[in-house]
């Protein structure tokens, strides 16, 4: 075993070919996915709360960010027995228990669903989220020394400290970022008035649940034009 996110977790197996074709989905009951490849770009579809393959992708990579960052367990299994077994068990309510030497998995009744639900809505709690909208700086691109916290997320900053950090043989990629607010600032300006009329209308839409907007809104903003300042 390889545990990338190393959560306990109940919930009913299912298996696919690919994480890939499956993303998109949202499950209405908590999902153990086995699924026989993951590259590491997918996304962890909606009501899953286990990801096992026997690929492996990166500690990094998207999907595994993801995972940890979502508290979904997600195992590399390296054993083609184990992954048969668990394949057998589709359908079926299974316990998974990461420890340091790899995946216990055992199968539960469904009385301790409800118990492992409740006791994970109480490690949760409620949260308060408070979003504050970042304001232009009046540039549309910085170098990673302007790196801020007001002007670039924490991907571009992280680069920024590394840059400071780490020895001089070492090299850093040369940075630049387009920091928050450039989008918006685009769009406000008056060339670009038709536009932003029709994206507020894609927007509208999208709202009522016509996803086909989502192509149309991609398509449209390829259509906005640089103001004099770029």
């Amino acid at each position: 075993w390889q545990v990338i996110s190393p959560v306990e977790v109940v919930g009913y197996v299912t298996v696919v070919n690919e994480l890939l074709a499956v993303q998109d989905k949202s499950y209405d009951r908590p999902t153990i996915l086995v699924a026989k490849s993951v590259k590491g770009e997918e996304e962890i579809p909606d009501g899953t709360v286990a990801v096992v393959t026997p690929d492996m992708p990166d500690v990094l990579s998207h999907v595994s960010v993801r995972a940890r960052n979502s508290k979904v367990c997600f195992a590399t299994c390296f054993d083609p027995n184990i992954l048969d077994d668990l394949q057998r068990n589709e359908g079926k309510l299974l316990r998974l228990k990461p420890s340091s030497a790899g995946v216990q998995y055992s199968e539960v009744k469904e009385g301790e669903l409800e118990s492992a639900s409740s006791v994970q809505a109480k490690e949760d709690g409620v949260s308060s989220l408070s979003l504050v909208k970042k304001q232009f700086s009046g540039r549309y691109a910085i170098s990673s020394d302007e790196f801020t916290n007001d002007l670039v997320g924490a991907k571009s900053r992280n680069i920024s400290y590394l840059k400071r950090k780490v020895p001089s043989w070492i090299g850093i990629p040369t940075s630049v970022a387009i920091p928050f607010g450039a989008f918006e600032e685009v769009l406000s300006d008056s060339i670009n008035k038709v536009i932003a009329g029709k994206l507020q209308s894609l927007k509208r839409r999208l709202g009522k649940g016509d996803f086909s907007a989502l192509k149309e809104i991609r398509t449209t903003v390829l259509e906005l034009q640089a103001p004099k300042q770029l």
